[in-house]
Formats: structure tokens, C-alpha cells, sequence
């Protein structure tokens, strides 16, 4: 066993007691500060910004084929949501982009053309994962050695996973109603199926988060380690960018952040909630890794045989 793994196994204990759990947070708190969270998370936000265009495309896309094999006009509800909800200082933004994207696929209909827009945008969408899977491997030290063909399909495939969950998210909680009445009918359910239905398409939709999340955590980092369908880390994520995101919102229901600084007042406070929500994604590698180090012995015994990475002390 490496010094790096006998010292988290040591900091960490077994988590039995209250004092185990305060030395472990604290240990945590300790990786977050040396692994230098923040500027990985300022990175992440960074190439985010440049790949939200690819991203919504990819969305936007999904939504149209949806659009044209059923009777759910996808497309409209977003951009109705968007004017509505979406706050003053993103909402120009963020309409431009879902409006030029609706351009492409208009342009294409579901031919080669869009087949290939969706390659493109997947493969520029690909950048901001795979700034957060070199983020994923300094919380667990590791150097990557994947190869760039397994490295780029893991970030092609992960991008890809992402557009299906946002969609997937969408779909439940915007038009879950729908799909429920239009199931109850199918399978001759009453309105006891219409009630559980849309009481559980809630945290239907919070689930597929986390899922998606312990299956980035898991196929992300350079790193052999147990499966499991949601970790502690996606749990940790999941729940503290959902308080994230409603603590942000009503922050920007209550101030315009962004009027400041004029046009470019949208992008800014975009960026502002991509890097908190690449600190909380970082966050939650960080506790999946440091719990590994400590008791995963598949992890433990794979880092053994790799080559370390350390941050870069300024």
C-alpha cells in the first residue's frame, strides 16, 4: 500500500463514531483546500461557457425528434419556460442560443445534415467534460494514462448521457402530467396511478441527477473502483446543487447581478453558476475519492499501480 493511501485509510478510520465522522470532514475539508477545488472549478466553468452552445444544441435536437414523432411541441414549452422563469440577466442569452439551435435543425429536418451537426456539437460539447475529468483525477492523485481514442469516448459518451438526462429531467417534470394521464389510459389505470404518478415524477427526476452523477463519478476519473448506482458523492452533489440552484435563483429574483456590466452582464452571471456548480460536482469527487482511498480496496490497489499527480503549489 502506498504513503497516499495508508494516510487517507489513517485520517479517515471507519467512520463509527462521532469523532470519525468529524476527523473525515475535516480531512475532506483538507483535500478541497490542497487539491485547489475553486480553480479547478473556475477551469470547468470556463470551457463550459464555450461548450453551452454544442450542449444546447444537442438538447434542442433531441427535443425537435421529439417534436416531429409525437404530438408534444417540446421546443415551444422550453422557450415559454424560458421567458417566464429564467432569470432577466440570462434569459436573452439563453434564447439566442435555444433560437439558433431550433435554426439548425429546422435547416436539417432529421437527415445526414443534422446527424452531423449532432456529431459536431457532441464532440465541442465534449471539451467542458473533459475539464472535469482532469479535475476528477487530481481528487484522487492519479495521472491519466488512458489512451486518447478511450479517453475521448468516455468524454463523447458521458456528453452524450448528459443531453439524454436533461431531456429526461424536462420531460418528467414539465410534462409528467401528460405522460401519466396518457399511460393510465394505455394500461386502464384509474386516478390513484394518475396521483402516484405525478407525487413520484419528482423524485423521479432528482434520481436521474444522481444517477447520472455516480455514473460520471465512476466512469470519469482515471481510477479503478467499486460500482454503485448512486454514491455518496452524487447524493452530496445532487442535494447541494438543488439547494444551489433554488438559493440562486431567488438570490437573482431579488437582484440583477449582471446589470453591472451591461451586455455582457448575461454571460457573466452564467459563468458565476456554472463555477459554483462545477465546485459542488468537484465537491462530490473529492468525498467519493477520499472515501475509496480509505475503504474501496479496488481502488486502493489500483492507485497503487499508477502514477501519482499532485497539485501544482504556486
Amino acid at each position: 500500500m502506498s504513503a497516499r493511501d495508508t494516510e487517507a485509510r489513517s485520517s479517515s478510520g471507519d467512520l463509527r463514531s462521532r469523532s470519525d465522522i468529524v476527523r473525515f470532514a475535516k480531512r475532506l475539508f483538507a483535500e478541497f483546500q490542497k487539491d485547489k477545488v475553486t480553480t479547478l472549478a473556475a477551469a470547468v466553468a470556463y470551457h463550459t461557457v464555450f461548450a453551452l452552445p454544442a450542449v444546447i444544441i444537442l438538447v434542442v435536437m433531441a427535443a425537435a425528434v421529439v417534436n416531429q414523432v409525437t404530438d408534444i411541441a417540446v421546443i415551444d414549452n422550453l422557450q415559454r419556460l424560458i421567458n417566464d422563469h429564467a432569470p432577466a440577466s440570462t434569459r436573452q442569452l439563453l434564447t439566442e442560443q435555444v433560437n439558433s439551435a431550433i435554426a439548425n435543425v429546422d435547416r436539417g429536418g432529421l437527415s445526414i445534415g443534422i446527424l452531423v451537426t449532432a456529431i459536431i456539437a457532441l464532440w465541442s460539447g465534449s471539451n467542458a467534460v473533459s475539464s472535469l475529468l482532469e479535475a476528477f483525477n487530481l481528487t484522487y492523485g492519479v495521472a491519466e494514462t488512458r489512451s486518447f481514442v478511450r479517453r475521448k469516448l468516455t468524454t463523447l459518451g458521458l456528453t452524450l448521457l448528459l443531453a439524454v438526462s436533461i431531456n429526461l429531467a424536462f420531460a418528467l417534470l414539465v410534462f409528467g402530467e401528460r405522460i401519466g394521464s396518457w399511460l393510465a389510459d394505455k394500461i386502464g389505470a384509474g386516478h390513484v396511478f394518475d396521483l402516484v404518478w405525478n407525487l413520484g415524477r419528482w423524485p423521479v427526476a432528482v434520481i436521474a441527477v444522481a444517477v447520472f452523477l455516480a455514473l460520471l463519478y465512476y466512469l470519469g476519473p482515471n481510477v479503478e473502483q467499486s460500482f454503485r448506482w448512486v454514491s455518496a458523492g452524487s447524493l452530496l452533489a445532487t442535494i447541494l446543487w438543488l439547494i444551489a440552484t433554488a438559493g440562486f435563483g431567488l438570490y437573482l429574483r431579488f437582484s440583477n447581478p449582471g446589470s453591472a456590466y451591461g451586455v455582457v452582464g448575461s454571460v457573466l452571471v452564467l459563468l458565476f453558476f456554472l463555477y459554483l456548480t462545477a465546485i459542488i460536482f468537484i465537491l462530490g469527487a473529492e468525498l467519493n475519492a477520499l472515501l475509496g482511498k480509505s475503504f474501496d480496496d479496488e481502488t486502493i490497489e489500483d492507485l497503487d499501480r499508477k502514477p501519482a499527480k499532485d497539485v501544482v503549489h504556486a
